[in-house]
This record gives structure tokens, C-alpha cells and sequence, in this order.
């Protein structure tokens, strides 16, 4: 892939990414996220080639974080804070709309 567009990215595959990272286990992580360790692998996978890096390279039985992935942990952090906020704050409630309602059938 060339470059990365936002529109590549889904909130799952961030979620993957910053349990990975601050776990430093695909299968610590899979388990934070009641996944399978296949699930973590795949979103791993699409990121990768996405950001065009690694992002977490084996050493013995750990992973490491490479530097991109080091320097993308807090902004995906934030997004993911910001992604939560954006969703608590739309709570419907029909008893207290002030906007009129119509409702229609069909014939």
C-alpha cells in the first residue's frame, strides 16, 4: 500500500495495536480484548501494511515495539479516548427531544 488513509483504519484495529503495545503480547492482548490470538494476528497484519512497518518485531518470546510504533502508542491513545468521548455524548432519550416527531406509515 502507499501511504495511509484515516479511512483505512478501523477503532478495532487501533484497540489491537495499543493492547499489543502496552501489553508486549498477542496472546496478553487477545485476551484483554476477549479475542482470539488469529483476530490480533489479522489486525496486526492490515496495520502493517498500512503504516508500511513492522510495528512489533519477536525477540525470544516477547515482542518489541519498533520506533514507529513507539511514537504512534500516544496518538492512537488519544484517539481512542476521543473515539469513546465522541460516543457517550450522543445518548438519545425520546421523553426529553424537543424536535417534532412525524410518523408515517405506508398504505
Amino acid at each position: 500500500m502507499t501511504g495511509i488513509g484515516h479511512s483505512d483504519l478501523t477503532g478495532r484495529q487501533l484497540e489491537v495495536f495499543l493492547a499489543v503495545h502496552d501489553t508486549g503480547s498477542l496472546s496478553k492482548a487477545a485476551q484483554q480484548l476477549h479475542i482470539n490470538q488469529s483476530t490480533v494476528s489479522q489486525h496486526l497484519e492490515k496495520l502493517r501494511d498500512s503504516f508500511g512497518d513492522p510495528l512489533f518485531v519477536r525477540t525470544g518470546r516477547q515482542i518489541k515495539a519498533t520506533d514507529k510504533a513507539r511514537r504512534l502508542a500516544p496518538q492512537v491513545r488519544d484517539i481512542l479516548i476521543a473515539l469513546e468521548a465522541l460516543c457517550e455524548e450522543g445518548n438519545y432519550e425520546p421523553s426529553k427531544a424537543l424536535a417534532p416527531v412525524t410518523i408515517a406509515g405506508n398504505i
